[in-house]
């Protein structure tokens, strides 16, 4: 008797589609919490280029600068740490001197949240590093 309720085939659907669901939704659930890495990654690169493109038209840092890094700061909702390099004499760079703009930032993603304790999270480090020329000639 055991032996016929062990080679039975009764039911094997239902099982395969359980299995085949708790796949799809540990799949879906896996998306979700990674998609604020990419968005992040994604405005973080917006900023260095806009930020870049600001220094290299202008060939300072002045208000513009600042205006731009303001507005892009409220337009992500990040706070980066902003790192700039480069031959900056009172803020000014003359044409054709290099500059390096580094953005970094961190994700932090949870992935248990705790009913009773604390939040289980994994912070991910997000950068930009982009170089640029002064297009700016001053006497």
């Amino acid at each position: 008797m055991k032996i016929k309720l062990l080679k039975s085939k009764k039911g094997e659907g239902y099982i395969d589609l359980i299995i085949s669901l708790g796949v799809i939704f540990t799949v879906i659930y896996t998306f979700i919490l990674i998609f604020p890495i990419f968005i992040a990654k994604q405005n973080i690169d917006y900023m260095a280029k806009s930020l870049v493109k600001t220094i290299e038209i202008t060939g300072e840092l002045d208000e513009k600068y600042y205006d731009s890094l303001e507005y892009l700061k409220k337009e992500t909702g990040l706070n980066p740490e902003i790192t700039l390099k480069g031959n900056f004499k009172e803020g000014k760079l003359q044409l054709r001197d290099k500059f390096t703009l580094e953005i970094k930032d961190s994700v932090d993603i949870v992935v248990i949240s705790g009913i009773f304790g604390k939040d289980i999270k994994i912070s991910v480090p997000v950068s930009k590093r982009l170089s640029g020329l002064s297009e700016v000639y001053f006497k």
